[in-house]
Order: C-alpha cells, then structure tokens, then sequence
C-alpha cells in the first residue's frame, strides 16, 4: 500500500494497527487496507482518521472487509456531495452507525440521511445523536409515543424502519 499510495510505511503501519484493535485479522486488514488509503487521499486526510471511520462502518453494518471498497466509495461521495468532511461524518457515523444497521439502514440510506442533515446545517454530532435517538423510538416507542401514534390513527408497523424499509418509514 505505501508503494501505491502517498503513505509512509509508518502511516500504513498505524492504519494496520487501528484495524487490529478494531478486531480485524490480518487479512481482513489487508483487505481493509488500500480502501482506506485510497479514502484518505480522496478526502485529503490522514490515515488514523480514515481507518477509523472505516473499520467502525465495516462493523456497525456487520459487512466483510471485501466491501471496503465500496464503503469506501460511499463516504467519499458523502463528503464530495455535502458539507460534511471525514471528521463530521466519522463522528455522526460513531453515534448513529450501530443503531441504523440495527433498524434495516443500509448504508447508504444512512450516509444520503446524514448528507441531508449536514446540508440543513446540523452538527455532526447532532447528525448522529439525534438520527440515533429518532430509529429507537421508531424501533421500540415508548408508551407515551406509541399511544399518540395510536390517537393518530399510524400503524406502529408501517413507520417501523426494520419492517417497511428507510425510505417507506419516512412516506408514513
């Protein structure tokens, strides 16, 4: 990778190192690898921050390193297409990631929600946070909630994310 790529050794070394602690074998990080340093040109990042982002998406959305690649590609156009830049969207991703795969996101249903949510100003942080809390109550509403949904006349099963799908919950 450091010979394909603007990275020192030791940059590469790090990046490999941050896949391990993630809980990446070594061929998984192999895989990983070059879609993270190709990310990081990209976005002109550094490597730490890059591999980050990556390794957290990878497992949030409990995908194989073979998808890096394609992970990769979405970020990238998340970060060219909106206001957010790697940090942002590592940041929004470490807050809402798990909770989207969780409720039937994919990921790029989630990258395009926080993409929309940037270019309406919103926080990074916010982004994640508050797109986090929104899927939970979505996935389990409390009784306070469920109960006005019902005085609404909405069918808690037709804006459930995990049973009609992102975009369908977002109709009702």
């Amino acid at each position: 990778v450091a010979r394909t790529t603007k990275f020192s050794t030791t940059e590469v070394a790090e990046g490999m190192t941050l896949l391990g602690q993630a809980g990446f074998d070594a061929g998984e990080a192999m895989d990983a690898m070059q879609a993270a340093a190709n990310l990081a040109t990209g976005t002109l990042t550094d490597m730490k921050t890059t591999t980050d982002l990556l390794s957290t998406t990878v497992r949030a959305f409990n995908l194989s390193t073979i998808e890096s690649g394609r992970v990769s590609d979405i970020m990238a156009n998340a970060i060219n297409k909106s206001k957010l830049t790697i940090d942002k969207l590592r940041t929004a991703f470490n807050y809402v990631g798990a909770t989207a795969a969780q409720a039937g996101l994919s990921l790029e249903e989630t990258a395009s929600s926080a993409m929309v949510l940037a270019n309406n100003g919103l926080r990074a942080s916010t982004i994640g946070t508050g797109l986090r809390q929104v899927l939970a109550r979505l996935l389990s509403p409390n009784e306070k909630l469920r109960e006005a949904y019902e005085a609404h006349g909405v069918a808690l099963d037709g804006i459930n994310p995990k049973i009609v799908g992102w975009q369908k919950a977002l109709e009702n």
